[in-house]
């Protein structure tokens, strides 16, 4: 499995080799934790090539409590690294099949542009506390498609 994840991150389709801009490539070596979304989103497309898993597609929309999220800040040891999982695993319960739309879409579509509109409207309550989060369409889809494997796997998000 481990393979097939690197195999998607650098193999001739993988979205981190096509329209990565000199910004996303600092992203991704500056702060190592975009990195992990990266392999989230190649095992979530190797492991589910043509469609979402059912746990996905069965999925209604959540809410996470802000207690568990709270807990999660609190006992984290690289705080700023967590917030991010935290933002991609509020964003992947609000809305799990456009997250999946935007995992699956072509980097610099307007499949992908589409998706990340309608993803919008869960951003912004999925911010703790404030918090606010520069990313690239790059670093956005990294931070998702951490919360969606985790999701579809059914990882708990006290983890």
């Amino acid at each position: 499995a481990e393979r097939e994840a690197i195999q998607g991150l650098t193999g001739p389709r993988a979205p981190c080799r096509r329209d990565m801009s000199m910004r996303d490539v600092e992203a991704l070596t500056e702060q190592p934790r975009f990195l992990r979304g990266m392999l989230a989103q190649a095992r979530y497309r190797a492991r589910w090539p043509d469609a979402a898993p059912p746990s996905i597609a069965a999925a209604a929309p959540s809410e996470i409590a802000v207690e568990l999220y709270n807990a999660r800040v609190t006992a984290a040891v690289d705080q700023p690294s967590e917030l991010i999982r935290i933002f991609g695993d509020c964003v992947a319960a609000a809305q799990p099949m456009t997250v999946d739309a935007l995992i699956r879409a072509e980097a610099g579509s307007a499949a992908e542009t589409s998706a990340i509109g309608a993803i919008s409207p869960a951003m912004g309550p999925c911010l703790w506390n404030g918090q606010s989060i520069e990313f690239s369409r790059l670093t956005l889809r990294a931070a998702l498609a951490d919360g969606l494997y985790r999701k579809a796997t059914a990882l708990p998000v006290t983890e």
